[in-house]
């Protein structure tokens, strides 16, 4: 065995998270330990500088208390010696003190038992002890929500575990750095589960894997929510933990993405991450695990098997020789949203662009410094040089997939004061919308300029007000400026506020620069608004997820005004309202001083009067499954319709196609469908397809159906999925002819549930 760890390093610092700079802010995911140096090499190479992989319980303790450490000796000396730091996961469960699980794959039961929960945290402790000093991110598990956490998901149950883990590893190393709990996705109920346990004093970070189909960009808002959790139940002065992306890619298998695209989400993901204030990104995964090209498994690196880089290797190398000691300082104002220019500085305060819209490639102007002095250079994606015009003493940027990143050799005074303030909110993002208690924010601002100026700092109030501070700064002076935030809407759990700093001469009247940034509030107690489809009406209803009090009234489209007294602890109430409306009407939402804090607008919707419904077995031919499907009398009190289907099923893993014998042709595709589903809380997702006329299918995903009784389903249709959700047909991703709803309603097994019964009535196609 290595003797080196059992060193201390008496000079070593405390272990700590990674800077939000390139490239300390890039990890990359490996599946090994001893060895594979040429691998290490390259990633040396690439300059990445956090390494992520499995540091596995069974592995290292084959007898009970006697614990081999060697693979990872070897690893961790390897990694230092290439100045990677390492971030290990503490997995998965040990035969020595769990039961198999009896199924196909024999996995061992997740520690559940005290004696093994107990197992679990000495060993995690005597890893921390035994690594000490050497900077190891400790992680608590991998993705207990999903398929690592036998023989089912359990929240409570991973709680325990990660609770008494982190009090031995915090008691054996005070200095630790500890994360998780690495669920895979952003699941609501999960975490709310694991951070109300009181796991977040120990924690160092939350770690999610955000993994998704569509754009890195779209994370965002799913960062805020889980921020305000955070700020929810985090201890006073730790309301601020910050949120790691552990593990996140895209693979580029049949069904996935192209690698050009590949590249291009892997740069995106960097950049998106560093701009939500993400201080590390782990890419998943360094290689590629096999050489089936339609098994996403086997194509998500950025190295083939053999090594041989693949375009994200080029486009990772490109970012981080670019980027090099720079942090993202702003956005900076675009015409569309789609369009992403950051403005990265360094220490130095020199500055560089990264450029790119996630909607179609087209001409993008770039007015914020509006007369660039002075020679400057711009790379693609591949670290390619490229030509960018000045036109009308603007830039030209050609925007597209790939960020291009942009080189000034003078700094432009103009982005230097875009770069010169910053914002915190130092007790959190949550909101307590529609009260008189803000959120603090902190302004940290410096005159970049060298004469005095006057600095108008504006933002938003309720009701479109605005407010504002004035104050004057000389040369190079800095200051710090503090003021409350609010937030009005209800019907969202995110709110946003924009916040505009401009900088003018000393008359006050001379604009010399202005730049803004746009502040995402975590809504503490949101009411969700829907209008459902019920037999010959509409119902509104409004669910209040966190039970609170609210008072206030609905204002139906018709004029009539109906009073809203929602108690504490009632977490929904209804109204029916007319089916037939103007289609621009809406229903506002108004609070108790009528101001109005919530609104949604009568979808069109349009039944699916299928006569001919039939439930049909898909998928593995090695799966054992089978289904049936009856017309009957609704259950339950207040049904929806007084008929509905009832779908009896049995799979593992398949799936259950609910197929329309007389589907018809779509003449215009809709937004979303919507059908009433009585849960039976198994798990199981619910999923829709559609076809074109070359047979080619394409599907969407709804929940999981995690409920029991009866809710109002909504499946959204995203475009954006056709060219990852295909098969059959020309099996391009291009609609070919005419679609139908030939499968309104599908149901994908899980790990969770087998068998069971849902009924499902009151199909729609859902027009906005």
């Amino acid at each position: 065995m290595a003797v080196f760890m059992e060193l201390t390093l008496l000079n070593a610092k405390a272990a700590s998270l990674p800077e939000p700079v390139v490239p300390d802010c890039i990890g990359i995911n490996i599946h090994f330990s001893a060895g594979h140096w040429r691998e290490l090499d390259m990633i040396q190479a690439v300059c990445c500088e956090c390494v992520r992989t499995d540091f596995t319980w069974a592995r290292t303790e084959r007898i009970k208390g006697v614990y081999d450490w060697s693979a990872y000796d070897q690893l961790t000396e390897n990694l230092e010696k290439r100045g990677i730091r390492p971030y290990f996961i503490l997995d998965y469960s040990n035969p020595l003190y769990e039961e198999k699980v009896h199924a196909k794959k024999q996995s061992v039961m997740s520690p559940r038992n005290p004696e093994s929960v107990n197992a679990y945290s000495i060993w995690a402790a005597a890893a921390a002890k035994h690594f000490q000093g050497h900077r190891v991110i400790w992680e608590i598990w991998n993705e207990p929500n999903g398929g690592f956490w036998f023989p089912r998901p359990d929240a409570s149950q991973y709680a325990t575990l990660m609770l008494v883990a982190c009090k031995a590893i915090r008691q054996a190393d005070p200095q630790a750095t500890i994360v998780g709990p690495a669920t895979s996705r952003i699941p609501h109920q999960f975490l709310e589960t694991v951070l109300s346990s009181g796991v977040l004093e120990y924690l160092d970070a939350v770690t999610v894997h955000p993994y998704r189909k569509t754009v890195p960009e779209s994370a965002a808002g799913e960062y805020v929510w889980l921020r305000g959790l955070i700020a929810k139940y985090a201890p006073n002065g730790r309301k601020n933990i910050p949120v790691i992306s552990g593990e996140w890619g895209y693979a580029n298998d049949t069904k996935g993405v192209s690698l050009e695209m590949q590249a291009a989400y892997l740069v995106r993901q960097q950049l998106a991450n560093l701009l939500a204030d993400v201080p590390l990104s782990v890419w998943y995964d360094w290689r590629d695990d096999g050489t089936n090209v339609d098994y996403n498994e086997h194509n998500f690196g950025t190295v083939s098997v053999n090594l041989a880089p693949k375009p994200a290797y080029v486009a990772m190398q490109t970012l981080i020789r670019e980027l090099s000691g720079y942090h993202v300082a702003r956005r900076l104002d675009t015409i569309s949203d789609d369009d992403y220019a950051l403005l990265c500085v360094n220490d130095s305060g020199d500055q560089k662009l990264a450029i790119w819209t996630v909607g179609e490639p087209h001409a993008l102007e770039l007015g914020q410094a509006a007369s660039p002095s002075g020679s400057f250079t711009a790379v693609d994606g591949r670290g390619k040089a490229i030509q960018m015009p000045i036109q009308n003493g603007h830039w030209m940027f050609s925007a597209g997939p790939s960020p291009i990143f942009i080189t000034l050799a003078n700094r432009s005074e103009d982005l230097a004061a875009a770069a010169a303030w910053k914002v915190s909110m130092p007790e959190g993002c949550l909101a307590n919308a529609d009260s008189s208690n803000g959120v603090p924010v902190l302004l940290e601002l410096e005159n970049p300029f060298s004469h005095p100026v006057w600095v108008h700092v504006s933002w938003q109030q309720p009701g479109d007000k605005m407010a504002q501070i004035q104050f004057k700064l000389n040369s190079r002076e800095a200051t710090n400026q503090s003021f409350d935030v609010f937030a009005l809407r209800r019907d969202a759990e995110t709110a946003n506020v924009k916040l505009r700093v401009e900088f003018y001469e000393n008359d006050q009247k001379s604009l010399i620069s202005a730049s803004s940034e746009v502040l995402v509030l975590a809504v503490a107690s949101p009411l969700e608004l829907k209008l459902l489809s019920v037999a010959n009406l509409r119902r509104l209803q409004i669910q209040n997820a966190a039970g609170e009090a609210f008072q206030g009234s609905i204002h139906m489209p018709d004029g009539r005004i109906e009073e809203l007294n929602m108690k504490a602890g009632q977490n929904d109430w209804s109204i029916d309202v007319p089916a037939k409306t103007q289609p621009s009407a809406r229903v506002k939402l108004f609070n108790h001083n009528n101001q109005m804090v919530g609104e949604i607008r009568p979808e069109q919707l349009k039944p699916v009067l299928a006569t001919k419904f039939f439930a049909t077995v898909d998928g593995d031919t090695n799966v054992q499954a089978k289904a049936s499907l009856t017309e009957v009398i609704s259950p339950g009190d207040h049904a929806p319709f007084p008929k509905a289907y009832m779908l009896d099923y049995q799979l593992e893993n398949g799936r259950i196609l609910v197929r329309d014998g007389k589907a018809s042709i779509l003449s215009n595709l809709p937004q979303a469908e919507g059908v009433w589903i009585w849960g039976d809380n198994s798990g199981n997702q619910v999923k829709a397809r559609l076809t074109d006329s070359g047979g080619q299918t394409f599907q969407f995903d709804g929940p999981k159906i995690r409920w029991r009784g009866w809710r109002w389903v909504i499946i959204k249709v995203e475009t954006s999925q056709f060219a990852d959700s295909h098969w059959g047909g020309a099996n391009d991703g291009i609609v070919h002819g005419h679609l139908q709803w030939d499968c309104p309603l599908l149901l994908q097994g899980g790990k969770e549930q087998a068998k069971g019964t849902i009924y499902f009535c009151g199909l729609s196609l859902i027009y906005l």
